[in-house]
């Protein structure tokens, strides 16, 4: 297993650089705080893909929860010190290791992996049974963008206005019910 250790300003080309070099199945890359690295999710996404494309389990590790958050938004694992994250990426990578057995094994498996869990519940952490229904949450649109979410019962929802500009400034909200 290779633990490599940035300096806050080594670059995505330095860390890609050294994942390339590594001989080890498993990389740990141990971020300071206020890394350049950690400063963009994109960094994260193109350590998981050359990880992936040379079959090495790639993790990092951060003090800082913000810098994880990051990395396991793009699809790294990440931890908060080496001792926590050796022992799983050696985990992750008998699991994957055994994954790609079993579809060897087996000739109608697809090959992009298992099904996903079912999801317990389409609405927010904590949402009860009565916000399903004619209650659902859904996305409505502002003049053609995104404005948020809007809650409430379906028959009492306003409508929104098609398109932008009907006869006021173009950003002002009109809702006919």
């Amino acid at each position: 297993m290779t633990v490599c250790y940035l300096d806050a300003d080594d670059e995505i080309t330095d860390a890609v650089a050294r994942l390339r070099t590594t001989s080890d199945r498993h990389f740990i890359l141990v971020l300071p705080a206020g890394s350049r690295v950690a400063t963009s999710r994109i960094n994260f996404r193109l350590l998981a893909r050359e990880g992936q494309e040379r079959k090495v389990v790639v993790g990092m590790v951060s003090g800082e929860s913000g810098v994880r958050s990051l990395a396991i938004s793009a699809g790294m694992p990440a931890y908060a010190t080496v001792e926590e994250a050796e022992p799983a990426l050696a985990q992750r990578a008998e699991g994957q290791a055994e994954e790609q057995a079993g579809h060897a094994a087996s000739p109608d498996s697809p090959p992009y992996g298992d099904e996903p869990p079912p999801f317990a519940s389409a609405g927010p952490a904590g949402a009860s049974a009565r916000d399903t229904g004619p209650e659902a949450t859904r996305i409505v649109p502002r003049s053609g963008a995104s404005v948020g979410v809007v809650r409430g019962r379906a028959e009492t929802r306003a409508a929104v206005p098609m398109g932008r500009g009907h006869d006021t400034e173009p950003r002002a909200d009109r809702w006919d019910r």
